[in-house]
């Protein structure tokens, strides 16, 4: 098991740009690691601003994505990466890190919680928003428990 955290230098941009950009691929390349967890790619990002503004961070945002589909295929391995949500009057629920990302990603799911008066603590329902193999809109209704998904 290797664990490769931004705990220790930060939880910056920079520090994770360099996490993803220059330690992680190292790693790999010596390890024989299956899965890469971002949790969560957006957090670095809502912390704080990035210098050089909006355009800055949609580079570092699609150099992190391509990155880790290099990865991925390079390597053979599975690259899972939480994104945050945020809420807004006008337009709902939104990923946190927009359109920059969601160009990048090849499959995206979306976890929901129950309606909680009808559901046992800790149901979840799986939706497929993007894929290449399963058709948009399917769902799977699952459970959080401290083993993990059930």
């Amino acid at each position: 098991k290797a664990v490769v955290s931004t705990q220790s230098t930060g939880n910056t941009v920079e520090s994770f740009s360099d996490c993803v950009l220059k330690q992680l691929p190292l790693l790999v390349s010596v390890k024989p690691i299956k899965l890469i967890i971002v949790d969560s790619i957006a957090a670095p990002f809502r912390a704080g601003e990035v210098e050089g503004g909006g355009v800055r961070r949609a580079q570092i945002i699609r150099s992190i994505g391509q990155q880790l589909k290099f990865l991925a295929s390079q390597y053979k391995l599975l690259v899972v990466v939480l994104n945050q949500a945020t809420d807004s009057p006008t337009k709902g629920r939104q990923p946190a890190l927009g359109m920059t990302w969601s160009y990048l990603v090849n499959s995206r799911l979306r976890i929901e919680k129950f309606d909680l008066e009808q559901s046992v603590v800790g149901s979840r329902r799986v939706v497929v928003e993007k894929a290449s193999c399963v058709k948009s809109g399917t769902s799977v209704k699952c459970t959080i428990q401290k083993e993990g998904f059930l």
